[in-house]
């Protein structure tokens, strides 16, 4: 994987996916870091992927392992719901 653009980076209350785990799990990201990593790009994301060793117990990964399927807002009455990407 390349390096990928600011703009192309998700953004905190993004909901993604990984099968870094060997199967698909869900998360939350929470904070955005620029890295030496291959994309230039990691996540602290929750939960934590499990199976991921020492660097996930704060639950950071790296962009090329994650697919973006949506976003967490707020609705019109302050609760949060989640916003599914249009394919």
């Amino acid at each position: 994987m390349n390096r990928i653009r600011d703009g192309d980076a998700f953004e905190q209350c993004d909901v993604v996916e990984t099968d870094f785990s060997g199967k698909v799990t869900r998360h939350i990201i929470t904070a955005r870091y620029k890295t030496r990593s291959q994309s230039g790009v990691c996540y602290d994301v929750v939960p934590p992927v499990s199976g991921s060793g020492e660097g996930m117990r704060r639950g950071r990964l790296d962009h090329g392992w994650l697919k973006r399927v949506g976003r967490l807002e707020f609705d019109h009455t302050g609760k949060i719901e989640f916003v599914p990407d249009k394919f």
